[in-house]
């Protein structure tokens, strides 16, 4: 398993796909780039230098191909912090009622708190340190990063990123009313007081052959220059460079046969559905092909999909990349990247379904 490090430099601004009802979408960003996001971005580029791109998808689709969302990740000294999705069901185990709302803001834990399963009835323990309201770490994770430049009274001002909302006027439109608009975007945020950076990354594995592989190397390489996500023409989405490490996760003592997904996705059949346990769902696709002024037949199909962070039986197969063509007549394929990418768990993180 590969992790690939999407390097960001501070105040970069990103806009990812978020489906909303509102016709403009773009007052409505995700905070990281989905799977499905990274799929389209990684298709287009391919589809920029080869010429057999159909034939990459179905190899993609029919080989051994995982992928997962993009999350956040530290890094300072030479070492990284990776984040990982919080499972869900940590929200069902919270004891003190008091802190209830604190411990469910956190959306993100370290890959060393998946790895000890810590549950959030432990988040004043010495052991672990939260960053802004969202994610938490270990302490030893933050001081090996940069032992001697982040104190405890720094921990609640810390955040990886935020979101900013840039006004802005409708240009290629005759209207003289109605044209102001706002967007959103994820802004990463400047930790270099600290000597510590914030960048993306994404987890990768596949047994494609030699040829494909190759390809897929160097269209993983151009991905910094092209960007990822939308507003790419004004200069969101791209990145500084693309580095590989070596990646994997060993919870401690790891729950027998339950794993939490770390992409979001599409069920394929009942037998699937039976094996997600706890989770929420989410919407994705409904954007409109062209201009504003297009017909609503040009609109890709929605499919709701499982968000990351669900409990999952069993370590097989799980989702598809489903069609959300449009009902127009249209010779282009669209398809919506479903499948599952399981990390094992702690045991402690699945005590109440055991008992």
């Amino acid at each position: 398993m590969k992790a690939l490090i999407l390097e960001s430099k501070p105040y970069s601004q990103y806009h990812f796909g978020e489906y909303s009802i509102d016709e403009t979408r773009l007052n409505h960003t995700s905070e990281v780039p989905h799977a499905d996001t990274l799929y389209s971005a990684i298709i287009n580029v391919y589809n920029q230098n080869f010429d057999d791109t159909d034939d990459f998808v179905t190899m993609l689709d029919l080989t051994d191909f995982e992928m997962s969302s993009a999350c956040y990740c530290l890094n300072g000294n030479g070492t990284y912090i990776f984040f990982l999705p919080k499972p869900l069901v940590l929200n069902t185990m919270v004891n003190d009622s008091a802190n209830y709302k604190t411990q469910k803001k956190i959306t993100y834990v370290s890959k060393g708190v998946w790895e000890k399963g810590f549950d959030l009835n432990n988040i004043s323990s010495e052991e672990l340190c939260l960053l802004g309201d969202k994610f938490l770490c270990l302490n030893k994770e933050l001081k090996a990063i940069k032992p001697n430049k982040i104190k405890q009274k720094f921990w609640p001002e810390i955040t990886l990123s935020s979101v900013s909302y840039l006004t802005k006027t409708q240009v290629h439109t005759e209207e003289q009313t109605g044209t102001l608009y706002v967007q959103a975007n994820i802004q990463i945020q400047d930790l270099q007081e600290f000597d510590i950076s914030v960048h993306f990354y994404f987890l990768l594995k596949h047994k494609l052959d030699a040829e494909t592989a190759s390809k897929l190397d160097l269209v993983l390489s151009l991905l910094p220059e092209t960007g990822i996500g939308g507003e790419r023409s004004v200069g969101c989405g791209t990145f500084g460079s693309i580095s590989v490490q070596e990646f994997e996760i060993k919870p401690l003592d790891p729950a027998p046969d339950t794993f939490s997904n770390v992409s979001m996705i599409a069920p394929v059949t009942e037998d699937e559905l039976k094996r997600i346990r706890y989770y929420s769902t989410t919407l994705r696709g409904g954007r409109r092909l062209g201009g504003d002024n297009d017909p609503h037949e040009n609109t890709l199909k929605q499919v709701r999909m499982v968000r990351e962070g669900a409990l999952i039986e069993h370590n097989q197969p799980i989702g598809h990349n489903p069609s959300i063509k449009p009902a127009s007549t249209t010779k282009d394929e669209y398809l919506r990247f479903g499948k599952g990418f399981l990390l094992p768990i702690h045991k402690n993180w699945t005590k109440q379904w055991q008992d």
